[in-house]
């Protein structure tokens, strides 16, 4: 029983933790050092039930098959991503959440009631601290109106990541509220007050739409609940996949179209021009993560490679990304996302792990109808893990350790629910012996060194970035190259740090160098537009015209807006004697500057001969 008792106890302990902990020394200051901790507390507790020998027999079911299913074609994806690194940190994350299932379920299993009801005292702790250092950011702020609002995110990097865990947080408390007695049943309802004042505060969409949602879910189940209607499970859950696949296929790119269009016609200015441009940002990205989906349909691009092909259905119509050289990591849609990168083969796989724990989950409802505590506990994994599916189709909470922590133990604890009170077929079982256990542990012992290795590498390019900024090249080249390893090799912006390296090299007169650097950086995201221009100019230096030309002119393709490619071609024209050529060039030119004036000074003196 310690030993069961002590598995819990370190689990409960890095839950808390990753919720919390982070790094001033990194770029992302929150998320690879919760990545680090949450891979060695579960290694951990998967050595510790390993040496207790519990579990010699596992036998699974289609709902375990579907998560792994969709884990393992995940990793696969690896195989054909275009960024490596960026996959296999992706990936890692994917591969500790699906532990994280795996270990809830097991403490659900072995103490119920002492793994949830601290769980729900973690959560009444963690809105308070949230809370607290909500009120302290809220002492910084001039104004309350929606941009000052982004510097209040608590302690998740952003503020609708901070409402998207506090939404998840909420199925803790008020499960408290039932289950809970004295003053932890009070604390749990002053919880949920200060919850909900908290995401009224944020302005979070998504989220407000999330808790409208589970409203109108509650009435729905509760109706459900009293009319005589069972359906077929199997059946139930082959139309709504197929339905869901409807619309992502059809429905929502029409739907997307039709609202770039309508912006289109209700251009705006002044003051509503930004609000009518954030709004038309979202469809943007939505309807080119679609153009992507289209080039890759069924395997998808890789696990971490949105970001990488996101550029190449071009920047046009996003005046962030194009005038203030804003870049983008995420569709702002999880389910996108994963379609995306995964294809539709990856996303079913998906989508049946989660209709199939839905659909078992609304069968189990109709069976503990007599048991009130327990019908309210199916009820509401039910509403929240809609709820969460809502919040991420406008956001992006998939990205995040501590939410893909606090959702996966809502899942596990859906799935003890249906096992409980369902009989679930099993599809295959095997005996889990030593070299089993052993692969197992080694799961997040390699996420761990994956951890570990990114920190390395954003802890070295926060110093580049340093360098960079007082202009010290050989800096930039020393601390650029300990940056680099095989899981981090473009930084947070998507752009690689052979691009750094390669423009130092170009500053300090070594243009071989800084050609092979920018090739490099080229082949690691081949639609940056500031990779391309610098790669063409490197091309320049060394004096490959040809190539520069094709490179300057797929860097104007991706970004039409951006002049400086357009003005490098003017000068390979006009050193050409290409006069009307570069006169041309110059007239797509969309900001005045004082070189595109000297240049067409220059031009026309020659036109004119």
């Amino acid at each position: 029983m310690k030993s069961k008792s002590l598995v819990i106890n370190i689990f409960l302990a890095g839950i808390l933790l990753s919720s919390f902990i982070f790094s001033p020394l990194i770029l992302d200051f929150v998320l690879t050092p919760r990545l680090i901790l949450i891979s060695i507390c579960i290694a951990i507790c998967l050595f510790l039930i390993a040496q207790s020998k519990q579990i010699s027999l596992v036998k699974s079911d289609s709902i375990i098959l579907s998560y792994f299913g969709f884990v393992l074609f995940s990793c696969i994806s690896s195989f054909w991503a275009n960024t490596l690194s960026e996959s296999i940190f992706e990936n890692s994350k994917l591969i500790i959440s699906f532990f994280v299932f795996l270990i809830s379920y097991y403490c659900f299993k072995k103490d119920k009631d002492y793994f949830l009801n601290t769980l729900i005292k973690l959560a009444i702790l963690i809105v308070a601290i949230e809370f607290l250092l909500v009120l302290y950011q809220l002492s910084f702020l001039k104004s309350f109106n929606k941009e000052e609002l982004y510097q209040v995110y608590g302690a998740n990097s952003h503020k609708n990541l901070l409402s998207s865990f506090l939404f998840i947080n909420l199925f803790f408390l008020v499960l408290g509220i039932a289950r809970m007695k004295k003053i932890w049943k009070y604390l749990s309802i002053i919880c949920v007050v200060l919850n909900f004042a908290i995401i009224a505060l944020l302005q979070t969409k998504a989220v407000w739409i999330a808790l409208v949602l589970s409203g109108v879910l509650i009435v729905l189940l509760i109706f459900y609940q009293r009319i005589n209607w069972n359906f077929n499970l199997k059946w139930g859950i082959i139309i709504a996949v197929i339905v869901i696949n409807v619309f992502f296929i059809f429905i929502q790119p029409q739907i997307i179209k039709k609202g770039l269009a309508y912006n289109e016609l209700n251009t705006v200015a002044g003051n509503n021009a930004n609000k009518k441009e954030l709004d038309n940002e979202r469809l943007q990205l939505w309807d080119k993560t679609y153009y992507m989906i289209k080039q890759h349909p069924l395997l998808g691009v890789g696990m971490g490679n949105w970001q990488i092909h996101f550029p190449n259905a071009t920047l046009k119509g996003m005046y962030r990304a194009e005038d203030l050289n804003y870049t983008f990591q995420r569709p702002h849609n999880d389910i996108l996302w994963i379609i995306a990168e995964t294809g539709f083969i990856g996303f079913n796989l998906f989508l049946i792990f989660i209709v199939s724990l839905l659909a078992f989950l609304l069968q189990t409802t109709k069976i503990m109808s007599t048991k009130k505590s327990n019908y309210l506990e199916s009820l509401l994994c039910i509403i929240f893990i809609i709820g969460f599916y809502t919040t991420a189709f406008f956001d992006f909470p998939k990205e995040r350790i501590e939410h893909l922590i606090w959702i996966n133990i809502i899942f596990s604890f859906a799935y003890y629910l249906i096992k409980e009170n369902n009989e679930l077929k099993f599809l295959s079982s095997f005996k889990v012996k030593k070299l089993h256990y052993a692969a197992i542990i080694s799961m997040p012992v390699i996420t761990t060194i994956i951890g570990i290795y990114r920190y390395k590498g954003e802890f070295f390019t926060r110093k580049m970035y340093d360098q960079k900024k007082i202009a010290n090249n050989a800096g930039v080249l020393q601390q650029g190259k300990k940056a680099l390893n095989f899981v981090y090799s473009i930084d947070p912006t998507s752009l690689p740090i052979k691009w750094y390296t390669g423009n130092s090299y170009a500053i300090l007169g070594n243009y071989m160098q800084a050609k092979n650097d920018l090739l490099t950086a080229k082949n690691k995201n081949p639609y940056n537009r500031n990779v391309l221009n610098d790669l063409a100019s490197a091309y320049v230096n060394t004096n490959q015209k040809d190539s520069a030309i094709y490179y300057y002119l797929e860097a104007s393709r991706i970004s039409p807006r951006f002049d400086d490619p357009k003005l490098n071609l003017v000068t390979i024209y006009f050193n050409q004697k290409q006069f009307e050529k570069a006169d041309s060039c110059l007239k797509t030119l969309l900001h005045d500057s004082e070189r595109r004036t000297k240049y067409q000074k220059m031009i026309n003196a020659f036109l004119k001969k």
